[in-house]
């Protein structure tokens, strides 16, 4: 995965109390490589319980089609039985594709997916707002 730029937040810090104001006060998306604290951090007030910490943001590549999984699956699954059993591998891969048709038809839970969805649209908002202190809304 690669990594796009990092985020600096000013956040509630202690996880077993709960914060005497928002959970996150402020965050700034700087892309590119890590630097030190970006100076606008600075206007932000320093409140008691928050800190400032810093973390990478990825960009996650949409999931394959079931078509592609599919295709790939069953390539793993001829080089895999392939190489380990030659003489018989015709049979045993056969055995494999009919007692598992859905892994191999490329099925898989939806909800990755929509997961990937929800990370790359918040990826596009904080690229849009790139350098600007943001003051989220709780």
């Amino acid at each position: 995965m690669e990594t796009l730029g990092f985020i600096w937040k000013i956040e509630w810090s202690n996880p077993y109390t709960t914060p005497t104001r928002k959970r996150v006060l402020a965050e700034l998306f700087v892309p590119g490589p890590a630097t030190r604290r970006p100076v606008i951090l600075d206007t932000v007030p320093a409140v008691p319980g928050y800190t400032c910490t810093c973390a990478p943001i990825l960009y996650y590549p949409e999931p394959f089609t079931e078509q592609r999984r599919a295709k790939m699956r069953k390539g793993n699954l001829t080089r895999r039985i392939g190489k380990k059993y030659p003489m018989f591998a015709e049979q045993f891969i056969e055995e494999e594709l009919t007692a598992e048709p859905d892994y191999y038809a490329g099925e898989y839970d939806k909800s990755i997916h929509d997961y990937t969805a929800r990370l790359n649209a918040r990826v596009r908002y904080l690229l849009e707002h790139a350098n600007k202190l943001i003051v989220p809304e709780e």
